[in-house]
């Protein structure tokens, strides 16, 4: 029993980070408006479950600061997100996870970003400055285990983003200029690394969300087989719009152990000024 608890806890880490990690990188990278805010709105929380079958793994929400930032005489959005096992998982090995960064304005390009990751007794805390003249970032990594502080400096390329730089990327890309099969090449910096993504789109597909029926964007992940992800494109969103605004509401992983799924229980914005 705690082998498989343990095993699901590793996998339940995975699928959360591969949620994050699909970042706009060096090839086909599409151009989004960013003149105004078009698919979401500051001041929105999404909150999420996140399942396997009948039974619930955690829970993550996502914020986005209703102040703009003003870092390095450019403004900056300030978005987070924080996630967290429940139920039995949390009694074999909690894990609670924050992610927090600013991003460019005008690019959702990072300028600093931070993590902190709990397992258990284990910790990892991180922090990151983006050079985008250097083309590195210089990583700060700090855990129980290992003290003090380590420094690693991670080069970068133009279209390198960090996790939530991705989340706002993605939300906002115009899929319908797209053609179905067509596909991003993407990368994102996470930890010590620059890891090589794709996103396929989909097309269209009817789906169900809050007893209402969307016409949703459904969009492929692509990396390559592995023990965890099983087939190539074993996670796929689903991204409907509603009132203007882009909503991931479910994201579904085939994984070794079975399929877990990631679906939107619910949001809410402020009003758009008019």
């Amino acid at each position: 029993m705690y082998s498989f608890a343990a095993s699901m806890n590793r996998c339940y880490i995975t699928f959360f980070l591969v949620i994050l990690t699909a970042v706009p990188g060096r090839a086909q990278v599409k151009d989004v408006n960013l003149d105004s805010e078009t698919y979401f709105v500051s001041g929105e929380r999404l909150e999420f479950s996140i399942n396997y079958g009948w039974f619930k793994l955690g829970e993550a929400v996502a914020l986005h600061g209703e102040r703009q930032n003003f870092m390095n005489g450019l403004d900056h959005y300030s978005v987070d997100i924080k996630a967290k096992t429940v139920g039995f998982l949390s009694f074999i090995k909690n894990v609670e996870a924050h992610f927090l960064s600013f991003l460019q304005k005008d690019s959702f390009k990072p300028t600093y970003s931070e993590k902190q990751m709990l397992e258990g007794k284990d910790k990892w805390d991180q922090t990151n400055y983006f050079n985008y003249d250097s083309m590195t970032a210089d990583v700060s990594v700090h855990t129980n285990k290992q003290r003090p502080y380590r420094h690693y400096i991670v080069d970068l390329n133009e279209n390198t983003y960090d996790i939530l730089g991705t989340y706002m990327y993605l939300r906002n890309v115009e899929w319908n200029d797209m053609d179905i099969g067509d596909s991003l090449m993407l990368s994102t910096q996470y930890e010590k690394r620059v890891y090589d993504f794709g996103i396929e789109n989909g097309g269209f597909e009817n789906i169900e969300w809050e007893g209402d029926e969307y016409q949703a964007y459904k969009l492929y992940v692509l990396f390559p087989i592995s023990r965890t992800f099983p087939e190539e494109k074993a996670v796929i969103f689903w991204v409907i719009e509603k009132d203007g605004i882009r909503l991931p509401v479910l994201i579904e992983a085939n994984m070794r152990f079975g399929r877990v799924t990631c679906k939107l229980e619910d949001y809410s914005v402020p009003k758009r000024s008019e």
